[in-house]
């Protein structure tokens, strides 16, 4: 054993050596502070040197009084990133450092040391950000969200701050440290881990509002954590102590061998072998461990490649995966970036891999014009599958293939609506004949779904034409075809239309070109086909406003437009054919009472009923007539066709009075019945009344509710109407003529009576009478024009009897002559003209035979035996002569 003082004298001995080396060491660094704080002051910063770079950038930095040394500098910040840990101090008047992850855009450079504070000068240094490619090294850190392509994720990492709570009273709240720095300056710092850690900062900014007693129990927290470190210490040297049990042998025993082998020469070969010796023992001990070295370095090397290149080896399942999801979006940027990467390479594997990339976008082209042509969608998802295509194929041509193929599926789209609503309308056609009801809610709802799916598919379609744009000779023809197409389609959409509401009116051509593909609709019910063409033509005006507010032309939505002017004229036919049916039906309602009226006039209820009855058709086809108000809607009177149909109807509603009244009189062919006298003159007066006042209302209307072209109307129907009228006074007159001929035809003359007229004579003047007094009571407007004519007649019927059949001998003459005078006078106001000029002309001939005496005998004795029959007579001629005056004063 060695002696004791031996080991506490080595002890002591370097215990005194290392103080004096801290001694003076310290003595140098004071000794260097005071040189700096005496030849210069605070650091000024005169150039930097380059003046721009890239985050990573190694620039020089040039100035005065830039530190003493390495220590001397506590701050270095370049565009605000700390680069002290960079920093290479050269002298006090060059610094090296490098820039930190900095972002685009000037920046200052700012500097404190020890020896002279804060820099009272800086300098600008501009960073530019260049894209660092995925195989390309940086000095920092890149983004690869921002720089590879297809990493779109962001992933945030949140700063970890670490705060010491040195006297654990967990504090809440911190100074100001803009007061702090304005205290203490910024060569004091707070920071338990810095140099310049000052007690004083330090409690004052994290524990400024606490109490004496909490700073005391903060003393016996600090006491106790410096317990439990020393604690701390022994238990580690306590697990290391063989170790330095180890290092104080080792140096005892090479303290005995320097005692022993006395020089330099002894020493150096001792170390020597020793050297020797510890080589051969490291190459025998870690020559396992350097081979298993080389080997777990080629393996961390390959794990390196793979682990750098995992996602090209990864891609081809990643496509699968976003396929099934449907992220074509992110397949394209891996794409995109493998292309970038391994494309043109010599690798096999690589090549191997891209081989398999390229098969697998092949498939999701493939797949990608499978939904773009089987499936359309929105015009947004349509436009992104474009834009994939065009990626995968830029030789291709997608969007006039989708163009095309939208315009076939609308076609398809358009048939199968037709005939999912025509089986429905043939099912609800047998329900309503089993049922004995009227629905024609399947033709509502197909023209209400068919608008809105043309609105609403027209406009992906029309934004599809629109993007449509190539640079090439082929432009202008896919334009004018686009536009065919988009033509075509309304068109199949107006035919089809016209098929389910007005199929008549198809063309031939339309009818031979779709003869398969038009449905058979059932025929719509009676009671619904108004209201269905109402709804119809709403629906389709709100279509037309919403095609042309999509920017579409009128030369689009013509065929619409001409199908709206179609619907309009068909419900415009069916409410007066409707109606005409409704006026015919009147004739059930006539109850021939009279109601007279001013000036002598009559009338029944029926012409009241009529104008009812066409006021309300007139009132039901305004919103027909009327104008949607949208550019180009077609005025129902501009074309000749059909302005001539319009006023056609028209005429044809107003002189549907003609069949209530041929019903009513019995007038119709292969009618039973007679016609009575009575209802024809009610019938007649109903007429005149129709012609003094319900036209004019009726053609008001008509003008009310936008119907050009009423004066038309109103003469077309008056004359037809007063024809009409004629036509009834003519049967009027011929049952009266029959019931006159027959008086007529007894005027014989084989007896002759004595002092009287003829008895024929008589009953001619009492059948006068009976018309008048008919006339009177039933239609007193007509016994003027309906006596003279009958009279007329009548007495051309009896020269005409009397110049076939003349009577024989004087005697008979003479009484011919009597009668004959004995008429004339009596119905002298009703005899025109012409009918006394014929008188006077056969009277002629058999004047000079006549017995003037007897002619007064006989016609006094005539009078005062039908005294009543002549007042009457007498009478009627005094109004009839009222009346003629009254027609000459006019």
């Amino acid at each position: 054993p060695r002696p004791l003082w031996c080991s506490h004298a080595r002890t002591r001995l370097r215990c005194i050596a290392v103080r004096f080396v801290s001694i003076i060491s310290f003595s140098l660094k004071e000794l260097k502070s005071l040189k700096g704080m005496i030849d210069g002051g605070p650091p000024e910063i005169s150039g930097l040197s380059p003046y721009e770079g890239l985050p990573g950038s190694q620039i020089c930095i040039r100035g005065k009084n830039l530190g003493i040394d390495q220590n001397d500098v506590m701050m270095l910040q370049i565009c605000g990133q700390d680069s002290l840990h960079t920093m290479k101090w050269v002298s006090s008047s060059k610094i090296l450092a490098r820039v930190g992850n900095a972002n685009r855009g000037e920046g200052e450079v700012r500097m404190v040391t020890r020896s002279g504070g804060r820099a009272s000068h800086t300098m600008k240094f501009r960073v530019f950000i260049k894209q660092v490619q995925p195989l390309e090294e940086s000095a920092v850190w890149v983004d690869e969200t921002k720089t590879v392509p297809g990493r779109e994720t962001i992933r945030n990492v949140a700063l970890v701050t670490e705060e010491i709570d040195a006297l654990g009273l967990r504090p809440t709240k911190k100074m100001d440290q803009d007061i702090l720095e304005r205290q203490f300056g910024t060569a004091t710092s707070g920071n338990l881990r810095m140099e310049n850690f000052d007690p004083k900062f330090y409690l004052l900014e994290n524990y400024f509002d606490v109490t004496l007693d909490q700073l005391r129990e903060g003393i016996t927290n600090l006491e106790r954590a410096k317990v439990d470190q020393e604690k701390k210490n022994e238990e580690m040297h306590r697990a290391h102590l063989y170790s330095l049990i180890n290092c104080v042998s080792t140096l005892a025993n090479l303290h005995v061998q320097l005692e022993e082998h006395k020089g330099e020469m002894a020493v150096t070969k001792i170390i020597g072998n020793k050297v020797s010796l510890a080589r051969e023992k490291a190459e025998s001990v870690f020559k396992d461990v350097l081979a298993r070295k080389d080997t777990a370095d080629a393996t961390r090397n390959a794990l390196s490649v793979l682990t750098r290149f995992k996602f090209i080896f990864f891609l081809p399942k990643q496509i699968d995966e976003n396929m099934a999801k449907g992220e074509y979006s992110t397949i394209l940027n891996d794409y995109t970036r493998a292309k970038a990467l391994f494309k043109g390479t010599e690798v096999t594997l690589f090549k191997e891999v891209m081989d398999a990339v390229d098969d697998k976008m092949l498939r999701l082209r493939d797949q990608l014009r499978r939904r773009l042509i089987d499936c359309p969608t929105s015009f947004e998802e349509q436009s992104k599958l474009i834009k994939y295509l065009k990626i995968l194929d830029a030789s291709s041509d997608p969007a006039w293939d989708c163009i095309t193929s939208y315009h076939c599926w609308l076609e398809n789209c358009l048939f199968e609506l037709q005939d999912d609503h025509c089986k429905r309308a043939v099912e609800e056609e047998k329900q309503a004949e089993r049922f004995q009801l009227t629905d024609s809610s399947s033709r509502r709802l197909f023209v209400s779904q068919l608008a809105d799916f043309l609105l609403a598919k027209l406009q992906v379609f029309w934004k599809l034409a629109n993007s449509y744009n190539i640079q090439d000779e082929h432009y202008r023809q896919r334009q004018e075809d686009i536009n065919q197409m988009l033509t075509l389609t309304i068109n199949l959409s107006s035919w089809l239309l016209l098929n389910a509401l007005v199929p008549k009116t198809l063309t031939h051509e339309v009818r031979a070109q779709y003869s398969e593909q038009f449905a058979q609709w059932p025929p719509i019910p009676s009671g619904e086909t108004k209201t269905l063409m109402v709804f119809s033509l709403k629906t389709l005006r709100k279509l037309i406003c919403s095609l042309l507010d999509l920017q579409l032309s009128q030369q689009h939505v013509q065929p619409l437009i001409e199908l709206c002017h179609t619907v309009r004229l068909s419900s415009i036919s069916h409410s007066i054919v409707a109606t005409i049916q409704l006026v015919f039906q009147l004739h059930t309602k006539e109850n021939w009472a009279l109601e007279y009226l001013e000036k002598g006039a009559t009338k029944t209820m029926l012409p009241d009923l009529y104008e009812n009855e066409i006021s309300e058709c007139v009132s039901n086809i305004r919103e027909e007539l009327s104008s949607s108000g949208f550019n180009g809607d077609i005025d129902m009177f501009t074309g000749e066709q059909s302005r001539e149909t319009l006023i056609d109807l028209a005429v044809s509603l107003v002189y549907s009075i003609k069949k209530t009244m041929d019903e009513l009189l019995n007038l119709r062919k292969g009618a039973d019945g007679q016609v009575t006298p009575k209802r024809l003159l009610i019938s007649i007066c109903n007429l005149e009344y129709i012609l003094g006042h319900s036209l004019k209302r009726i053609a008001h209307r008509l003008r009310e509710a936008s119907f050009k072209y009423t004066d038309v109307v109103y003469e077309k129907s008056r004359a037809k109407v007063l024809s009409y009228r004629g036509h009834l006074v003519e049967v009027y007159l011929s049952l009266r003529h029959s019931a006159v001929m027959p008086i007529v035809r007894s005027a014989t003359y084989t007896m002759v009576p004595e002092e009287d007229v003829s008895d024929w004579a008589k009953e001619l003047l009492m059948s006068v009478v009976l018309a008048q007094s008919e006339l009177a009571v039933n239609a007193p407007q007509l016994a003027s024009e309906c006596i003279r004519a009958l009279v007329g007649t009548s007495m051309q019927g009896v020269v005409t009897h009397l110049a076939q059949s003349p009577p024989r001998g004087e005697t008979a003459c003479a009484q011919c002559v009597i009668d004959l005078s004995a008429i004339e006078g009596a119905l002298n106001p009703f005899l025109s003209l012409d009918t006394k000029t014929l008188l006077n002309a056969y009277r002629a001939e058999m004047v000079p035979v006549l017995d003037q005496g007897k002619l007064v005998r006989c016609i006094s004795t005539m009078r005062s035996n039908m005294r009543v029959a002549m007042e009457s007579l007498e009478a009627a001629g005094v109004e009839i002569s009222g009346e003629n005056a009254d027609e000459s004063d006019v």
